[in-house]
């Protein structure tokens, strides 16, 4: 079965924003942690630390970029990254 169901925004939208403003602009900000496109939420998902919330809404506001299209929401866990330890299974034959 298919459901068609109008949006606010395409997915041309959300992409172009997320590539030209998000990506481009602020992807070293310090205000923000994250950014996806959630094409179920019709949005881009901007994340940052609770105390920094209005400090990204500011960012985009400052822009003159519609904030009804992004979706701000604060991070409530800290990201550790892991390094990977390879025990060699994927080296080649040592000589």
């Amino acid at each position: 079965m298919l459901h068609i169901v109008y949006v606010p925004y395409s997915m041309a939208e959300l992409q172009r924003l997320h590539k030209q403003i998000v990506l481009k602009k602020f992807n070293n900000n310090q205000y923000i942690t994250g950014s996806q496109i959630d094409y179920k939420m019709n949005r881009i998902v901007i994340t940052t630390q609770k105390e920094n919330l209005s400090k990204a809404m500011s960012l985009f506001e400052d822009q003159g970029i519609d904030v009804k299209m992004v979706h701000f929401k604060a991070q409530h866990t800290t990201v550790t990254f892991m390094p990977l330890v390879d025990e060699g299974s994927c080296k080649g034959p040592s000589h």
